[in-house]
Parts: structure tokens; C-alpha cells; sequence
């Protein structure tokens, strides 16, 4: 029996556990609700339905008209005794007395020296003895185990109204109101869980790509907390190898079917040395967290690290929303770049240099594990640097306030001369004299991350708005110059959903290649349904025509030579790809608003010509794109499909996100035995056509009779293993 609901949102569960086992074939019977053991163990012919203790009402529907605030939250904050009297000040520069709610859980009782305990820290428990959970299990990690004991712990304080349990150590600075804002966005009334990755790929590769890194803090929404501690004791249990809290964390939310909510604000840290790079270049994403503070220099010159964290707080207190958020502007008259982390530093370039190059973090730093390659999750910049253009004059954070005039003024002086001769690109303007730069921000909470508009002579003033205007401004001192191209925002019919209707794909291929391509796309396009156009190369030869009705309707590129010849242009190909963006709408595998993909047809030919060194389109594509200031929403089921041979076992364990796209299925393996790629492609689709929701989607469940642990791919394999796998582990991409 196979209900007929679709999943719920990405902020619901989507994985779903099996209640039935016949003798002959599997049959699972998906619930939109998890029950709360963490396995079903099912005997053959007979239908076990989990007992009532199991079983959970769902819970009432979300409640839009009740937003998430601070006393929603209760935080779990881990510490111990020997660290706590210096780690003290780094709680106590965001803790909010009476306002804040949680606890702080010590190792052991204080001493004479911490009492009488201060009211500027968060109250106080002593963690429970878990020395007979370590002795039963024979536990590996007794500190770890008490550290994941303390979400039973926090939970069993009882505190009314709780939407949200946020753990981390005491070695974290948490940006409450933030936390606030983004747990907003989510269904506190589902199973949720909300964290942070690692900056390292090392981290996450030993650790898991999948798990939040709880010292920079994760949430679990209510029910989850409460799904979690019927048997947290038993999962801890169950897992005595595990030597990282995250990691046993992890596998006991796994338990449970739900997966990482990754937050991009949430920064474990695992860097060492001077992180100013790194936070100079901030993701446009609200700062949310900060940890391992006191294992990296101290971020502002001249001040230790608690002297730091408290100046780093007088921006959070003005306006959080904007903290560290990276805003980029230009001044033609002297070739300068500025890029503002707002509340934190400022960088002057005396050259022009592209968003998306100001948006790489320069590499102040080191990972947290040396010698690795590649060491980190994103892109840097690093010096020393071949062009001494690329250096920045670098200012920090002198004061923030509330003005007269309804805006917020932020002073960044200079740390020191950048000791360079001046750049010669930019025509001997040098910035040595500057000694300070003011910006200028409304009072407003930011809405997205904004751009300047105005520059003054002695000092640079920003003015940032909470809409993007145009892609670009050059400034002339003592003058305010404004975008005439500048638009509002459109409004957003939120009771008007996205329909198909909605989209129009724009997909680009060549007349040599359709031929073998052509059945790949006609096995998911819809006649008179799906709308856009296919843009080749060349006009199409008699042996495709009359052109199938099957295919998208037919368009022939543009000639671009003219755009080739002008800027010298390495890749032609990759240039008439990013043009039908303005030839149609969109690309293949990536979604522009219309919006977005209007405001950069505007100028798209003059971003082609800006950019001729990129071989890549998609390359080309993210340049013009932050020419605008925006920054890429990732979706997990968009495929690029860069790998070779079986890629049945990627397949087999997808990510819980709804399957969006197959790139480069002519470059693998048939995904089904004894069929070709299209009979493969038009395979796969019979499953996409009666439930494209659930297509590849992995269920997990257990047979304890016979110890077998079962994985579906809804749609596309069942794999059957004779031993019982806990659930991470199932969803652990196999090398095939």
C-alpha cells in the first residue's frame, strides 16, 4: 500500500522507515511523521506496527503567525571547570541576563574562586555522572559522552514554550539574535536539525560532510529533542567506538531519518593563525557563530581575545543582521576596489578587481590539520601575491553608532602602512593616505547584502541599501551618485505558488551531438507542458527534419564572433553557451529569477567581454552573476555527475533532497543492467512519472530474525545486506 501524499517540504523529513516485510518482496509503507524508535526489526508475513510508546501524534501545523523569538530558544552550553575561568568572558560578551535562556553544564562543582556565581553567566548544573554508561558500554570518549548527555539534561530542565534546543561549547560566541532570524525560517513543529560544516575538507572527511560541527553550536527542534532523549542513553550506548560528541550525535539523530540542515553562518573554526581573511570575506549568510576562539590569534590588532570578542560585540549589539556581511564597491577616478565586512574591517585595492575574486577570503590562515590538499571548503586568495595590486590596504573596526539622520555609522582605521609601492594599474593613485573609512547604514534590518552609493574625500562612506542596484558604481569624491537602472523589487504573490508554468528552460547543444543527446532530453520533456527552447550551434540538416514535436522547440545560437574577436576570448563554445541566457532565459542546470536574469541581459555581451581568460561558462556565469552581488543558492539534487563508470551506487544513496537533474549520463556507465543510456534514461523516468517526489529518495529499515538491513532507492534499487549496518552507515556512498 503506497499512500498518495507527496513529501512535505525541505524542512520536513523526507526519508522514510519500513513497517512491513512479505516473504517474498519488500513492501514499506512511508509516513510523513517518524516514529520515535530508531529501527523497525519486521518478521516476514507479518505487519509489526510500532507500539504506542513509538508512535507520536503529529504535531499541530506550523503557526505562521507566531514567529520564532529569543524566549523560544533554550541554549546548552558544555564546559569544563579548568577552562571555564578562561573562557569565562567569551559567554558572558553575548549572554543576555534574564533574556538569553539555557545552561551552562560544568565537569564538576565550582570552586571558591567562581563563587559566588555571576549573574552575567548563564545559570549553572553540574553534568550528570555518566560513569556507569561509559563502564556498560566500555565507551572510548568518556568526555564526549558527557557532552552529548547534556541535550537529555537540558531537555530534562523542562522549560515552557521551547521551540528550539541550540548546544555548544563554552569556547563559542553565538550571535543570538541571528540564531533567531534563521531558526525562523524552518518548522519548528518537524523533526529538525541545524548545523554548521567544517571549513576543512579534512574535517569533514574524517568526521562526516553530513554532521554539524556542535562545538560552533547546532539546533534540534523541539520534537526532534524530544524524539532523541526516549533513548539517548541506549544510542550512546550503542556506539562505544565513536570518539567525537558530533559524530555520536550524528548517528543518533540518523537513527531517527533526519538529515543535516546545513546553516553557512555556523563556523567551527577549524583554522589556525590569523583568521581575518576569513572573516573579511564573509558568505551571504547571517554570522550565527564563532568557535575555537581561543586557538586562533586575536582577531582585532592590539587587543587580546576577550578584549576582541567584546569589541566584535558593540557592532553585533547596532545591528547583528549585518554583521561581517561583505559589501563591494568601485571608485573609477583611481582604479580603487572596496570591500567592507561590515562591523569588522575594511580592504582597499588599487586595481579593479572582480566581485567574484573580492569574494575569496584571503588566506591569513592555516587548517586546523596542516600538510592537507585541498585544505579548504571554498575558494581563497593567497599570498604572497605575483601582482602587488592584489594587496590590500587593510582597516579594522575603531567605533560603530546610532546617528543623527537615521542611519548607522561604522569607523574602520588603518592596522598599519601597506608598506607596497603603489599599484601601477592604478595610475599612481595611492591609498596610503587614507587613515580611516566611515560606512554609512540604515537603521534597518538587512534584507540581503548591499551595496555603496556614496564616497566622500577624507573618507570613504558607504550607504548601503537593503536591495541590490546595479551591478557596479564608480564614485566621484564629495558626490552621491545614484543607479538610474535601479529597481524595486517585485512583489511576491505568496499565495500564487510556483506552478510549471513558471519556468522556461533555455538548453544549449551542438547539431553533431543531438543526435545521440536527443533522446535524453525527450525523456523528460512535455510537449505543450514544459516550456523553453533548445539553442544549437547550427541550423539543423534534413535528417532532423521536420523537427520532432518531442523536442523542445528549436532556436539556432547567435552569432558571436563579433563578442570573440573584440575581447579575444579563449573559449568561443563557453561564450555562446552564456549567451542564450540573453537569448532565452536560464541555463542547463542552474535557476536565475527573472529578475536576476533581467538585469544581466542588460550589460550580458559587455560581462563577456570583461572576463576573456575564463575557459568555463559556468565560470563566466558566476562573474556576471556577482557583478550583481549575488551569491549561489545550492540545491543537493542538481547533478553535475563528475564521475566516471557505476555510478549506480551514488544513486542508491542520494542525499534526502528532491532529485532535480542528471548531468553527463552519456560520460557513465547504463544506470540499469542489460539496457543502453536511453533505455536507461526512458527506465528511470517510468518511475519520475508517477512519483517524481519520492524518486531515489533512500528508505533504511532492518529484518532482526535474519539480521538484514535493507536500503531503497525509491525508483531505482533495493540492495540487501545480510548484517545489520546503523543507518549512517547505509547512507555512505559505496565505491563501486
Amino acid at each position: 500500500m503506497m499512500p498518495t501524499h507527496k513529501f512535505p517540504t525541505l524542512n520536513c523529513l523526507q526519508t522514510s522507515l519500513c513497517i512491513i516485510l512479505a516473504i517474498y518482496a519488500l513492501v514499506f509503507f512511508t509516513q510523513p511523521y517518524y516514529p520515535g524508535a530508531s529501527s523497525f526489526l519486521i518478521s516476514p508475513l507479518q505487519r509489526i506496527l510500532s507500539s504506542p510508546s513509538q508512535a507520536t501524534t503529529p504535531p499541530p501545523p506550523f503557526d505562521h503567525n507566531s514567529p520564532t523569538n529569543i524566549s523560544h530558544l533554550v541554549f546548552g552550553l558544555v564546559g569544563s571547570l579548568n577552562a571555564w575561568r578562561n573562557r569565562k568572558a567569551y559567554i558572558e560578551s553575548w549572554w543576555r541576563p534574564n533574556v538569553t535562556r539555557g545552561y551552562l553544564y560544568l565537569d564538576a562543582a565550582p570552586t571558591d574562586e567562581l563563587l559566588p556565581w555571576s549573574a552575567a553567566s548563564p545559570p549553572l548544573r553540574v553534568s550528570d555522572d555518566v560513569s556507569k554508561i561509559i563502564q556498560e558500554s566500555g565507551h572510548v570518549a568518556p568526555i564526549m559522552v558527557r557532552m552529548v548527555h547534556a541535550i537529555l539534561e537540558v531537555y530534562r530542565e523542562g522549560d515552557q514554550g521551547v521551540r528550539w534546543y541550540v548546544m555548544g561549547d563554552d569556547d563559542s560566541i553565538f550571535f543570538v539574535e541571528n540564531w533567531v532570524d534563521v531558526l525562523a525560517k524552518y518548522d519548528h513543529t518537524r523533526y529538525i536539525y541545524i548545523g554548521g560544516q567544517s571549513e576543512t575538507v579534512m574535517s569533514n572527511f574524517y568526521y562526516s560532510f553530513d554532521q554539524g560541527f556542535g562545538g560552533a553550536g547546532f539546533a534540534l527542534s523541539y520534537p526532534l529533542a524530544s524524539a532523541m532523549v526516549k533513548d539517548l542513553e541506549g544510542c550512546i550506548k550503542r556506539y562505544p567506538h565513536l570518539n567525537s560528541a558530533d559524530f555520536i550525535t550524528k548517528f543518533c539523530v540518523d537513527e531517527l531519518g533526519v538529515s543535516l540542515s546545513a546553516e553557512r553562518g555556523i563556523h567551527q573554526i577549524d583554522l589556525r593563525g590569523d583568521i581575518s581573511g576569513f572573516l573579511s570575506s564573509h558568505p551571504q549568510s547571517p554570522l550565527m557563530s564563532l568557535h575555537h576562539f581561543d586557538m586562533v590569534d586575536p582577531i582585532f590588532p592590539s587587543m587580546d581575545r576577550f578584549q576582541s570578542a567584546n569589541h566584535l560585540m558593540k557592532s553585533a549589539r547596532v545591528d547583528q543582521s549585518r554583521l561581517l556581511q561583505q559589501t563591494i564597491c568601485y571608485h573609477r577616478p583611481t582604479n580603487w576596489s572596496f570591500s567592507v565586512s561590515w562591523g569588522y574591517s575594511a580592504h582597499i585595492y588599487e586595481k579593479i578587481l572582480p566581485r567574484s575574486i573580492l569574494k575569496r577570503p584571503l588566506e591569513t590562515f592555516e587548517a586546523w590539520a596542516r600538510g592537507t590538499s585541498p585544505p579548504f571548503m571554498f575558494n581563497t586568495r593567497r599570498p604572497p601575491f605575483n601582482d602587488l595590486c592584489d594587496a590590500p590596504h587593510v582597516f579594522f573596526l575603531e567605533t560603530v553608532e546610532n546617528a543623527r539622520g537615521n542611519h548607522i555609522v561604522s569607523t574602520y582605521a588603518r592596522s598599519s602602512p601597506r608598506g607596497l609601492p603603489t599599484c601601477s594599474s592604478s595610475g599612481n593613485h595611492s591609498a596610503e593616505h587614507i587613515s580611516k573609512v566611515r560606512v554609512l547604514s540604515p537603521p534597518t534590518k538587512l534584507i540581503r547584502t548591499s551595496l555603496c552609493i556614496t564616497l566622500a574625500i577624507y573618507a570613504v562612506a558607504f550607504i548601503t541599501q537593503p536591495y541590490y542596484p546595479a551591478s557596479e558604481f564608480f564614485f566621484s569624491p564629495l558626490q552621491s551618485i545614484l543607479s538610474p537602472s535601479q529597481t524595486s523589487p517585485p512583489p511576491i504573490d505568496r499565495n500564487s505558488p510556483t506552478n510549471i508554468n513558471h519556468l522556461v528552460f533555455g538548453l544549449v547543444g551542438s547539431l553533431k551531438a543531438w543526435r545521440h543527446r536527443k533522446a535524453y532530453i525527450e525523456s523528460w520533456w512535455r510537449p505543450n507542458v514544459t516550456r523553453g527552447y533548445l539553442y544549437l550551434d547550427t541550423a539543423p540538416t534534413d535528417e532532423f527534419l521536420p523537427w520532432s514535436a518531442a523536442s523542445p522547440p528549436l532556436r539556432v545560437s547567435d552569432d558571436i564572433s563579433k563578442i570573440v574577436e573584440e575581447s579575444g576570448h579563449v573559449a568561443p563554445i563557453m561564450v555562446r553557451m552564456v549567451h542564450a541566457i540573453l537569448e532565452g532565459f536560464g541555463g542547463a542546470g542552474f535557476a536565475l529569477s527573472y529578475p536576476l536574469a533581467s538585469a544581466m541581459v542588460k550589460d550580458l555581451e559587455g560581462c563577456l567581454k570583461r572576463y576573456p581568460h575564463l575557459n568555463s561558462a559556468d565560470l563566466i556565469t558566476q562573474y556576471c552573476v556577482d557583478e550583481l552581488g549575488v551569491s549561489l543558492s545550492a540545491e543537493r539534487g542538481i547533478h553535475q555527475i563528475d564521475l566516471r563508470g557505476d555510478i549506480s551506487g551514488f544513486l542508491s544513496s542520494h542525499p534526502q533532497s528532491p532529485l532535480m537533474s542528471l548531468h553527463h549520463l552519456d560520460m557513465v556507465d547504463p544506470i540499469f543492467p542489460s539496457m543502453d543510456r536511453f533505455q536507461s534514461v526512458n527506465h528511470l523516468m517510468k518511475s519520475a512519472k508517477v512519483d517524481q517526489s519520492r524518486l531515489l529518495q533512500q528508505t533504511i529499515c532492518y529484518h532482526k530474525p535474519t539480521n538484514w538491513s535493507f536500503s531503497v532507492s525509491w525508483g531505482y534499487s533495493a540492495h540487501i545486506y545480510e548484517k545489520v549496518f546503523v543507518l549512517i552507515m547505509l547512507t555512505i556512498i559505496p565505491h563501486l
